[in-house]
């Protein structure tokens, strides 16, 4: 199977999926431009999420690298990494604020 390693920006927040087997998996875009500005938008899904999901945030840099599937669709290249590595690249963030919990409600009030 063909590799790809690619390194672009998140173009969405992920969505945290469920598949049939139990299995939870995200799935999100990453755009990447070349020199004349030209922009490939790749599809990805990857089920390794453990402590990074917290900090993909849309714009955020990101190397991804996997197995890659590429359909034609009205010309234009359908591009989808199932992806064995997601890293952050680039500078520092700021983490994501804390999340706090939430306070049980008082069992009279509806």
């Amino acid at each position: 199977m063909l590799q790809l390693c690619i390194l672009g920006n998140l173009g969405n927040e992920p969505t945290v999926r469920t598949a049939a087997n139990g299995r939870e998996f995200m799935t999100f875009s990453v755009a990447s431009s070349d020199r004349d500005k030209h922009t490939t938008w790749v599809n990805v899904i990857a089920t390794k999420m453990e402590g990074i999901l917290p900090y993909m945030q849309k714009g955020r840099q990101v190397l991804v690298m996997g197995s890659v599937d590429i359909k034609v669709y009205k010309s234009e290249p359908d591009i989808t990494i199932h992806a064995d590595v997601v890293q952050l690249a680039g500078g520092k963030m700021d983490a994501p604020a804390p999340v706090s919990p939430q306070t049980p409600q008082d069992k009279d009030t509806f």
